[in-house]
């Protein structure tokens, strides 16, 4: 029983941790203006992911803790920019069609390119996370079961890294973000396993 509660608040502060920083993203859609500030919500949305990852710790461990904590999180974050519909359409139009039509005025069509981008370089960078953490982690990861985490990791980050593509403005800045994400993630790869 007492697990039970120790699981359920660390789901509720992964959602709460998703919901913030959904809130502080500039392409929300729940609130008419952004209700608030990017770095601010990170900051917050950051502290309740360590919340939710100790009170899962407590239950699971530590490589099921952030096994989940990455999957509610991928989960969150591509289900919550659906819930501005939830909303009758009606009012969801009537409410925002000066914003609508303003963000319509020279509006170039950017979803195509964002979702190409997200799973072409969101895969190498999941790629690269999981084998950082299989090379700077003690012991053999081909002996234990860490080599099965390690594999299994790649998913969750991948869908997340394409989930989080849709909170960015332009298509330029995500793309630039992601390619300086990958050169980044390989040099420090290439430096785990041959540098040193």
């Amino acid at each position: 029983m007492y697990s039970s509660v120790l699981v359920g608040l660390g789901l509720l502060s992964c959602i709460l941790a998703s919901s913030v920083f959904y809130l502080g993203c500039p392409n929300q859609q729940w609130r008419e203006q952004r209700p608030l500030q990017f770095y601010p919500a990170l900051s917050a949305s950051l502290v309740l992911l360590v919340i939710s990852w100790t009170l899962f710790r407590q239950t699971f461990s530590a490589m099921s803790s952030a096994f989940t904590l990455l999957c509610l999180l991928m989960l969150a974050l591509g289900l919550l920019p659906f819930t501005g519909v939830l909303d009758k359409p009606g009012k969801v139009l009537a409410g925002k069609k000066k914003r609508i039509q303003k963000g319509l005025q020279g509006y170039k069509p950017q979803w195509w390119v964002k979702s190409l981008c997200a799973v072409f370089l969101g895969l190498p960078i999941a790629v690269a996370i999981a084998s950082l953490l299989a090379v700077w982690a003690p012991g053999d990861a081909a002996v234990d079961d860490r080599s099965q985490f390690t594999m299994w990791l790649i998913s969750p980050i991948w869908l997340t890294a394409v989930s989080l593509v849709y909170l960015f403005t332009s298509a330029r800045r995500m793309l630039s973000l992601y390619l300086g994400l990958n050169v980044l993630l390989f040099t420090l790869l290439w430096i785990a396993r041959f540098g040193g």
